[in-house]
């Protein structure tokens, strides 16, 4: 917590019983922030203004973020209107209403932190270990997904000065096919403006684990490689607690099926694309005869006389075994055949907890703001981003030093 060295006029005792007010009261407790705020403090320095303190500023732009403040005039507009607020941020007491700073403080204010990026991903990754050390079962099961995140601009900006338009975002598409009962495929085509959040999470707590922000045009594959990566140079332990690592179509790639079970021992659970543009609906497993594979990886024996196919059931650890006489390595098409049995119950069971990290991103839209936002450029989503991912994990933390896990998906619900 941003720690404010002023003599209280009450205790927390007497705001017990505010509600929303805990929310933030608990958030701002667990906040490892200390040493930010003083290489704040220390950048300042002396000769620098201080009619409004850094660490109350900061502390009531961590309000903003639990409260769903869409924009700063509206965050002004409850400090002025809330004294007990105000003194929890660490306002003057004394000077009312005066003691809230201007717009351009608060614009000012983003605009430095912007350049802070790495001190608040410090931040994240402190709270993240706790997370580790405190939860049981954290990062055991892990998921990714891309999210779209429009940028308030609706077009690029005519030149370097245009403070109206946008200049870092661009568009992007995503194309949804679904196959109906009767075999005919719809596409579904969703274009928008602006950006992309990259989102490793865990699915049990559903809590962000690793992540960046980039303009929408940005291939989710690459940046798959890229966060995996990441979490192998800060905490290469993290990627040993994983056991299952859970994907949509967009992260169908070879590469990354190697990765995660040759490199980390990770299993993949990553739906598959159509494929095979041919048409074929099986393909003959060359080693053994009268035995073929669909794009889904079920494995059928074929009758030679009547060309009937059975269902052979799966058995697999680094291998397809149908039955015990019969082994399908997984090199056969590492997509296709997985650590775990694409047509298990398992399987089926493990990647229908990847809705965990859908449910993370529509918490981002609907409690943080960022379904009606005022955001332009790149450096500010990815501040805001980090706010919000901040204010999650502490709340999260907090949850659990107060011996109340089962609540922590509760963060804007109740304290």
């Amino acid at each position: 917590m941003a720690i404010i060295h002023q003599k209280q006029l009450f205790v927390w005792s007497d705001i017990e019983d505010l509600g929303d007010l805990e929310r933030l009261k608990l958030v701002l407790s667990i906040l490892p922030d200390e040493d930010f705020m003083k290489k704040l403090e220390a950048d300042r320095g002396p000769a620098g203004v201080n009619k409004y303190p850094i660490r109350a500023v900061w502390n009531s732009i961590i309000a903003m973020i639990v409260f769903s403040h869409p924009t700063i005039e509206s965050l002004r507009r409850e400090l002025q209107r809330n004294p007990v607020l105000r003194q929890l941020c660490g306002f003057s007491v004394r000077a009312g209403t005066a003691a809230v700073p201007s717009s351009g403080c608060y614009s000012r204010f983003f605009q430095k932190l912007e350049k802070y990026d790495q001190e608040m991903r410090d931040i994240f990754d402190s709270l993240l270990s706790i997370c580790y050390e405190e939860l049981e079962g954290f990062g055991n099961n892990l998921g990714i997904d891309g999210k779209a995140l429009d940028s308030y601009a609706n077009r690029k900006g005519k030149n370097v000065g245009d403070l109206r338009g946008e200049h870092d975002a661009n568009w992007g598409k995503h194309v949804y096919r679904n196959e109906g009962t009767n075999g005919n495929i719809t596409e579904k085509v969703k274009k928008w403006f602006g950006f992309t959040l990259h989102m490793i999470a865990d699915l049990r707590y559903e809590l962000p684990v690793e992540w960046t922000v980039l303009p929408a045009s940005a291939n989710e594959m690459p940046v798959a490689h890229k966060l995996i990566d990441r979490m192998e140079e800060k905490q290469p332990e993290r990627l040993k607690a994983c056991e299952y690592f859970c994907g949509d179509k967009g992260y169908d790639d070879a590469k990354l099926h190697v990765k995660l079970f040759d490199q980390y021992g990770i299993k993949p659970i990553i739906d598959i694309k159509r494929s095979w543009k041919d048409g074929e609906k099986t393909k003959a497993f060359e080693k053994v005869h009268g035995v073929v594979y669909s794009n889904k990886g079920e494995v059928y024996c074929v009758s030679d006389q009547y060309g009937d196919q059975k269902k052979m059931a799966c058995r697999r650890k680094d291998c397809c075994q149908i039955p015990k006489n019969i082994r399908i390595p997984l090199v056969e098409d590492r997509r296709i055949f997985s650590p775990v049995a694409r047509d298990s119950y398992k399987w089926k069971k493990i990647y229908a907890s990847r809705s965990a990290v859908e449910r993370v991103n529509s918490r981002i839209d609907r409690m943080f703001g960022f379904e009606d936002h005022t955001i332009r450029g790149l450096e500010k989503m990815n501040l805001r981003v980090g706010l919000a991912f901040i204010v999650m994990l502490s709340f999260a933390v907090g949850k659990v030093r107060k011996k109340k896990p089962e609540e922590i998906r509760q963060f804007l619900r109740t304290a």
